[in-house]
């Protein structure tokens, strides 16, 4: 999905603000497998609103979908699959963190009261760097979210390094899957060259 800069550099302005925050505030900044914990009461905080987390009766892999957040009146509400294994629910959890902080009346097109229609583009949504699929802003505001996750949880920088630290081809993405503790699928796309070029001007800095 091809997105517009000013979406870009809305994410990551509001991204980065946030990483500063918890760089800040966290109780182990520095370590390499942040804390969804952390970062909720930072984002709860930062939005001043309360942030439910809600439980799907559906076992995480059997889901179609298998996060998302909703805003209701003066509080949000995260869902996710159950039984979700802790580096899957680091990725989902923050991912829906983040869509909390780029929730702005600067681009309410971003939000959506039609569920089922969200959910169906977001099964057919292709990755950041795929041609566009056109299909509409609140799969925009979905993959702003997963941006911004990514840059919180293996940050560019991080990424640049581990890239030229391993000969091509002999990159070993389940150690480094493992280290931030995240899933390895994840970690292989986020090393793409797609990826990289996509990130690099917003985050790269």
């Amino acid at each position: 999905m091809k997105l517009e800069e000013k979406y870009l550099k809305f994410c990551a302005e509001q991204g980065r603000r946030i990483i500063d925050l918890y760089a800040k505030s966290a109780s182990e900044p520095k370590e390499k497998q942040k804390s969804h914990h952390d970062l909720e009461w930072i984002v709860r905080e930062d939005c001043q609103k309360q942030i439910y987390l809600r439980e799907l009766q559906v076992v995480w892999n059997a889901c179609h979908v298998r996060a998302f957040v909703i805003k209701k009146g003066s509080h949000y509400e995260i869902y996710l699959g159950s039984e979700m294994p802790e580096s899957i629910l680091r990725w989902y959890k923050c991912k829906e963190l983040f869509q909390i902080v780029l929730d702005s009346p600067a681009f309410p097109e971003f939000r959506t009261t039609d569920l089922v229609d969200h959910i169906g583009k977001m099964v057919l949504r292709a990755q950041p760097e795929s041609s566009d699929l056109g299909i509409g802003p609140t799969a925009i505001g979905e993959t702003l979210a997963e941006l911004a996750a990514v840059e919180f949880l293996i940050p560019h920088a991080d990424r640049v390094k581990l890239r030229h630290s391993h000969s091509a081809g002999n990159t070993d993405y389940k150690k480094i899957a493992e280290d931030y503790g995240l899933f390895q699928s994840l970690v292989e796309w986020t090393m793409t060259d797609e990826f990289m070029a996509t990130m690099a001007p917003y985050f790269g800095i």
